[in-house]
């Protein structure tokens, strides 16, 4: 295996006034304890929950002590409700996930759709709190293996967004039989601007991540699992023809994946590097002139816009991106120039 920077087993949390953002970065091996920065941020919000907990997840998978930390907030008092992802025969792609339903109140998306997924990754706890983004709650994600990102949000208008969204689901609204959910304006949470969207009713790519590209002007850096979004290709693409340093890591798994362009990207002049890693690249990530940063679980596809259930946020905050720039260059400066995906495949799942 190549040599990796011993900071990449490492992971820490980075804090600016309201929105926390929470940093795994690849390990060793999974755990079945959540004792990486996002599964401790998770127990601990679990613990001080106190009237109610939220969560929609794409599943769970050898991650107990969380089941046991929810078991727990349920006995003092505390409301716990979920959403889930199944599959056309009934099953979530977790086997652990079916011990939600022995305890708690769980809704799933199943007979809702055929193909798109429930791929929401995010808790909202006391009508107060969110916290989301990439990291499915398993011994790869929240046990730290996998490269991820998170963001806590303290502000009770971000949390009433996340609530609504979950409100529909819990009722049995998957996919587009959703609404919209959407604040008029983005939300200012201290000093920090907050625009949350939705998938698959909110507004278009092309008004929102799409538009952030097309308006970069210095720089763009890019962590992502998949990226085969043709609109958002092109803009990154046409962004790197007018000046702007474009970089993007992609996991070794999607790079070899027939729908992920990795050989015209870097035609294009595209700066492309695929993670050599024995975890992977499990971020939903962009940011844009060391000002903007955009995650949450959604990877840049079409079956992300128009199907599955899924949320990202727009935080305008240069310190939070200067941050993921500094995890990115660390990242980026671990792997060889312009690599090419190992030969052996891994499977598109946790």
């Amino acid at each position: 295996m190549r040599p990796v920077l011993t900071l990449l087993f490492l992971a820490w949390a980075l804090y600016a006034q309201g929105v926390t953002v929470y940093y795994n970065l690849p390990g060793e091996v999974p755990s079945s304890q959540p004792d990486s920065p996002i599964g401790q941020v998770l127990m601990e919000q679990i613990s001080i929950a106190r009237t109610s907990i939220d969560f929609a997840i794409y599943g769970i998978r050898d991650q107990e002590p969380v089941i046991t930390a929810l078991i727990d907030a349920q006995n003092r008092g505390v409301r716990i409700r979920g959403v889930v992802d199944k599959d056309t025969q009934n099953r979530n792609y977790y086997a652990c996930t079916e011990r939600l339903y022995e305890h708690f109140a769980i809704e799933d998306d199943f007979g809702r759709s055929a193909s798109y997924l429930m791929h929401h990754k995010f808790f909202v706890f006391d009508n107060q709190r969110v916290l989301t983004g990439s990291a499915n709650i398993s011994d790869r994600g929240t046990g730290g293996y996998h490269a991820n990102i998170a963001a806590l949000v303290d502000h009770p208008k971000v949390a009433s967004l996340y609530t609504g969204e979950f409100e529909q689901m819990f009722s049995g609204r998957f996919h587009r039989q959703k609404s919209m959910v959407r604040a008029p304006h983005p939300i200012e949470v201290g000093t920090k601007s907050v625009t949350v969207i939705f998938m698959p009713n909110g507004p278009p790519l092309q008004e929102s991540l799409v538009a952030l590209i097309k308006e970069a002007q210095e720089t763009i850096r890019v962590s992502i699992f998949f990226l085969t979004h043709p609109h958002v290709i092109n803009a990154l693409i046409g962004a790197q023809h007018r000046g702007v340093d474009v970089r993007i890591i992609l996991d070794t798994m999607a790079a070899r994946h027939p729908a992920v362009p990795t050989g015209a990207l870097k035609e294009s002049g595209l700066m492309v590097k695929v993670e050599s890693w024995r975890s992977k690249m499990h971020m939903k990530a962009l940011s844009v002139d060391g000002h903007i940063l955009v995650l949450g679980s959604m990877n840049f596809t079409a079956a992300a816009e128009n199907g599955n259930d899924e949320n990202f946020m727009i935080i305008h905050s240069q310190k939070l991106a200067a941050e993921f720039g500094q995890v990115f260059e660390r990242l980026w400066q671990s792997l060889p120039p312009q690599n090419h995906p190992p030969q052996e495949a891994r499977p598109a799942h946790e």
